[in-house]
């Protein structure tokens, strides 16, 4: 069902890209976020793109003071998921070390807002059922811990 939510992200994509082909107008914006998930899922498993989100979400859900809003989660979402092919990024030798470089270009913030508003309407719910889950399962592994200890607290 996640790889189905991740595919309706696409066609939406693509539905828009159609559009400004068409000779339709629209928004810049809207059309280069969609040019980007469309760049995304011929390079990208939907699978692996689905994982990433929801390990984002874990994440957040984990680890709530590293990010501030949810904008700013929702940009490293799409710098996550952006990251997941080399097709993002300028690579150089560096001349001093002989090392290859690598760098991930950036988009513009509404761009990078558009695809995350669709990341997180497509998989945000499942993401935020796992945290809780998980959370769940940690709050049972503690408890179990808990009666193991007073019970062997018990036995002296």
């Amino acid at each position: 069902m996640a790889d189905q939510r991740w595919n309706a992200v696409v066609q939406l994509a693509e539905g828009i890209l159609n559009r400004f082909a068409s000779g339709r107008p629209g928004i810049g914006w809207e059309r280069k976020a969609a040019v980007e998930v469309v760049k995304l899922s011929r390079n990208v498993a939907a699978r692996e793109v689905v994982e990433n989100v929801l390990a984002m979400y874990l994440m957040l859900d984990m680890e709530p003071r590293r990010f501030v809003t949810d904008r700013a989660f929702r940009t490293q979402l799409v710098r996550r998921v952006r990251g997941l092919t080399r097709i993002n990024a300028r690579e150089w030798v560096d001349q001093d070390s002989g090392r290859l470089k690598r760098v991930y270009t950036e988009l513009p913030p509404r761009v990078t807002r558009s695809i995350g508003e669709w990341l997180a309407s497509a998989l945000g719910g499942i993401g935020v059922y796992l945290a809780n889950l998980e959370r769940e399962e940690v709050r049972g592994r503690d408890r179990e811990a808990r009666e193991l200890t007073e019970a062997l607290e018990g036995v002296r």
